[in-house]
């Protein structure tokens, strides 16, 4: 969704510099209400784009699963606030037990994916490591606590990392620590 939230930056900022640099066109003949009716209308389409149109028509994940049972507000939250609703998560693993991935909302209609089968994990932690990088708010969280290291490191600061520590985890290390 990057590159339509950069497109309502960009149409902001166009906004402005029309209305400064085309006086004549001011409805009323006021700059402050042409103003104040684009940003409401273009902040009213981000608007109906992010709850409405996004979620059913626009996400690359459409093809995942997802629950029915969804909110334009509070997604499939029962809640007002930005929590994980795990009793949920545990109901609707349960009841699709051959689903490895789970897409559900939470409020304002923000998209979230749930591994829940041991094969998916597997594949995201060891066999397609290097083609899914951790979040910006989670490493910026993580660092703070671990610093950075080969926990936070991606891509190939990740694999020198690794290959230096190998040596390190063999048998014969491992079996001098009991």
């Amino acid at each position: 969704m990057g590159r339509i939230s950069d497109s309502f930056t960009i149409l902001y900022f166009a906004l402005v510099a029309g209305i400064y640099l085309k006086p004549e066109y001011a409805v009323f003949n006021s700059r402050f209400a042409t103003a104040a009716l684009l940003f409401g209308i273009t902040t009213a389409s981000k608007l109906v784009y992010r709850l409405v149109l996004y979620p059913d028509y626009f996400t690359p994940l459409k093809h995942i699963y997802s629950p029915a049972d969804r909110s334009w507000l509070t997604g499939n939250s029962p809640s007002f606030l930005i929590e994980t609703p795990y009793p949920q998560l545990r109901e609707w693993a349960k009841n699709r037990p051959n689903q490895d991935l789970i897409r559900y909302y939470l409020v304002a209609n923000l998209e979230r994916v749930i591994l829940t089968s041991p094969k998916a994990l597997g594949e995201l932690l060891v066999t397609k490591v290097y083609d899914f990088e951790k979040p910006e708010l989670v490493r910026q969280s993580l660092r703070r606590i671990t610093g950075d290291g080969i926990l936070l490191a991606e891509g190939e600061e990740h694999k020198v990392n690794s290959s230096l520590q190998m040596p390190l985890y063999t048998d014969t290390n491992l079996q001098c620590l009991h």
